[in-house]
């Protein structure tokens, strides 16, 4: 969809991202720890702990209820990049520390292999497989209008006009979800009001890929040639799985506790990274 066509009735949680179904078959109440959370890639791979969050370190609770979660999504939704990252590590190595990203990138493969053969899915990969292609994560709509949030949102903006004009297209990678820090309305609001700027320059080579599952989303970012991510555990799994060049502000290091991102900045000196302030 190009970006400058979207509306409010475009921004909607994708139906995998609905987990109610286990609430269905008695596995979990409405109030547990998944149904609250969510699918949420970045904290059930326990990426608040690789930069640092000592409750997703090991032995921390975040990192032992993300562990349940897993083992429980390997069971209920096998082909989910989560289910096939959870039951992999249990079959093949059940201490491993998590994340494992060598993991990771090999379900991820996988996953871009069978959702390939879906020509809707095969053809935002080609896009983003081009190098002449930025992809954007912007994560834009869960907080709502935060103050905390609009320096963050601003350097941002800064640093996508900066990189506009070197690209011959633009995908933009944005979502809600069923679970928000705030209504789903005012993140519909926030996130549109967010992608506002990108609308008004009324581009034909900007598109917006809002209607993906988390998983086509997270495989996106794998093949993407050139990345740019934004600040939060989504957007740092990108950063560490990608293939290509990858950007970034800053607000990436969203924890300034524990090592302060000491295991990410390492694992950036290795890859096609540049840091933009």
């Amino acid at each position: 969809m190009l970006l400058r066509d979207v509306t409010l009735e475009d921004l909607v949680p994708h139906p995998d991202d609905d987990l109610s179904f286990l609430v269905e078959r008695g596995v979990v109440t409405s109030g547990d720890w998944i149904m609250q959370h969510g699918y949420n890639s970045g904290d059930t791979l326990c990426m608040p702990g690789f930069i640092g969050h000592p409750r997703w370190t090991p032995g921390g609770s975040a990192y032992v209820h993300s562990q349940k979660k897993g083992l429980m999504f390997a069971e209920h939704i096998p082909e989910s990049i989560l289910g096939r990252y959870y039951k992999s590590r249990q079959e093949e190595s059940p201490d491993e520390m998590i994340p494992s990203f060598p993991r990771l990138e090999k379900v991820v493969d996988a996953y871009c292999h069978d959702r390939g053969t879906e020509e809707s899915v095969r053809t935002w990969l080609d896009r983003v497989r081009d190098p002449s292609c930025l992809t954007i994560h912007l994560r834009l709509g869960d907080f709502g209008v935060h103050p905390q949030h609009s320096q963050r949102s601003k350097d941002m903006k800064r640093v996508i006009l900066t990189l506009l004009s070197r690209f011959r297209s633009v995908v933009v990678l944005t979502g809600l979800h069923f679970q928000t820090f705030t209504s789903m309305k005012i993140a519909q609001e926030s996130t549109l009001d967010g992608l506002q700027f990108l609308k008004d320059m009324n581009r034909d080579n900007l598109f917006l890929c809002s209607r993906c599952n988390a998983d086509d989303s997270l495989a996106i970012m794998r093949e993407a040639s050139n990345l740019l991510v934004s600040y939060g555990g989504f957007s740092m799994l990108g950063s560490m799985i990608t293939k290509g060049n990858i950007y970034a502000t800053p607000h990436i290091l969203w924890i300034h506790f524990g090592d302060d991102g000491k295991r990410w900045k390492e694992a950036m000196k290795h890859k096609n990274f540049t840091m933009i302030k």
